[in-house]
């Protein structure tokens, strides 16, 4: 899969860019952009893409969102990589860890304050 859309558009300035993970996400975002002021990178999901959202939920552009709790490990994704990170969070869970798994819509500096918090606290309750 190649990314190197993503980072020419990061380098723009003011530019913000987003992956969507299925339609019910692409459809909210989608309504949010179209009466914003700026320029906006959207990678659109693929044909197939596995539905994670009821249609009708809204996203917050710039916050990223917690699917699962959990406090042994975190797993951050975005886009389609989002189904991959619950199945992952799953085989984890069946080994008795407790896996956070969280969602973002775009990337930027927002996001750093949601890492720092979720990963603090699984820090806490690590030993390492």
């Amino acid at each position: 899969m190649s990314f190197e859309d993503m980072g020419i558009m990061r380098g723009l300035a003011n530019t913000v860019v987003m992956e969507m993970t299925d339609a019910a996400m692409f459809e909210n975002i989608l309504e949010q952009i179209a009466t914003k002021d700026g320029f906006y990178w959207i990678r659109t999901i693929r044909k197939n893409a596995a539905t994670i959202y009821e249609k009708g939920s809204t996203f917050e552009i710039g916050k990223g969102n917690l699917l699962k709790d959990g406090s042994d490990i975190t797993l951050i994704a975005n886009g389609i990589m989002v189904v991959e990170a619950l199945k992952a969070a799953e085989k984890v869970r069946k080994r008795k860890n407790k896996c956070c798994c969280n969602r973002y819509v775009h990337f930027k500096s927002s996001r750093q304050e949601t890492d720092s918090k979720i990963c603090t606290k699984n820090r806490k309750n690590s030993n390492l």
